[in-house]
């Protein structure tokens, strides 16, 4: 993992040519749990300039299972994510409630959500786990992406993050 994150290379991972910021096993992965699935809805909530690419991926893989629809929610401006018939693209904090609330409005009324969160400090991915876990139907996945930073094991500086979200979100939801 060290090494991964050391080399970079994830950055330079790109989607029909638009960046996606991960690593490409874990798009694969993200394809298995697409084809598993096959959710009605799939949230991503990011604030890197990937979003765009990875909703782009998304939406492609849904394209070929034939079902599913992708809302792209971060503070990046929408305009500047590529397009998809399959995607929506929402501009604003994703942790935010009237944000959730846009997001919430899209989603079928019958939980049906796989959701990825890839945002960075403890606050902000707990909260929006809060927000988004109700769209997500048991036996369904929330995906907290970067649980590898703050030393575990890569930038051991980063802070309290993604790691230590899941420590509090499975405290309060065991």
């Amino acid at each position: 993992i060290e090494a991964v994150w050391d080399h970079q290379a994830w950055r330079e991972c790109t989607w029909l040519g638009h960046p996606v910021n991960r690593y490409p096993a874990d798009l694969h992965v993200y394809q298995e749990i697409l084809s598993e699935l096959r959710p009605s809805l799939v949230v991503l909530a990011a604030d890197d300039d990937g979003l765009g690419g990875r909703a782009l991926f998304v939406a492609s893989v849904c394209d070929q299972l034939g079902v599913g629809r992708v809302v792209a929610v971060g503070t990046s401006e929408p305009s500047r994510r590529p397009g998809h018939p399959r995607a929506t693209h929402l501009a604003g904090s994703p942790d935010d409630l009237a944000v959730a609330d846009q997001v919430a409005a899209l989603a079928p009324d019958t939980p049906d959500a796989l959701v990825f969160l890839g945002l960075g400090h403890v606050t902000r991915v707990v909260g929006a786990f809060e927000r988004y876990a109700p769209l997500v139907p048991v036996g369904g996945y929330v995906v907290v992406e970067n649980t590898v930073v703050n030393g575990r094991p890569v930038v051991s500086g980063f802070g309290p993050g993604p790691h230590e979200a899941v420590v509090t979100i499975l405290g309060r939801h065991p």
